[in-house]
C-alpha cells in the first residue's frame, strides 16, 4: 500500500476526476472512520492511499448527488433536479435582464397595440 498523498493532495485529484470534495469533508471522514484502511498517520499527518480510500468512501459515504428524491414524474435524482432548477433559474435573470434592456415587452401590451393598429387600418379602409 503507498500512502502517498496528503488529505489536501487528494482532495486536489478527487476534484481532478470530478469529485468535489473538500479538505473538511475528507478530515471529517477520517474522524468519523468512514476513510479507515486507506489513511496511515505518519510524523503527525495523515497519509492517503488514493485507490483504497476512494474504494472506502464509495462503500461507507452516500453520495448526495445519487440520492433519489420524491417527485410525481418518478426516479430523478437530486443532482437532475438541481440542474433542471438551476436551468430554469437562468432563464429567469436572462428574460429579467431581457425586461430591463427594454428588449421584451409584455404580451398585453403588444395586443393592445396591435388592436389600435388594426383599428387604423380598418378605418382607413373605410373611409
Amino acid at each position: 500500500m503507498a500512502h502517498n498523498l496528503s488529505i489536501t493532495e487528494y482532495s486536489n485529484q478527487r476534484a481532478k476526476l470530478g469529485v468535489a470534495c473538500s479538505y473538511g469533508a475528507i478530515r471529517q471522514a477520517i474522524l468519523n472512520g468512514k476513510i479507515n484502511k486507506g489513511v496511515v498517520k505518519r510524523h503527525g499527518r495523515n497519509w492517503i492511499d488514493p485507490e483504497v480510500a476512494d474504494q472506502e468512501w464509495a462503500a461507507t459515504t452516500l453520495s448526495r448527488a445519487a440520492t433519489p428524491i420524491p417527485a410525481e414524474g418518478g426516479g430523478d435524482t437530486r443532482a437532475a433536479a438541481q440542474a433542471r432548477r438551476d436551468r430554469a433559474m437562468a432563464e429567469i435573470a436572462e428574460l429579467d435582464l431581457a425586461e430591463r434592456r427594454s428588449e421584451l415587452i409584455a404580451v398585453a401590451r403588444v395586443d393592445v397595440e396591435w388592436f389600435k393598429v388594426c383599428r387604423q387600418i380598418r378605418d382607413a379602409i373605410e373611409a
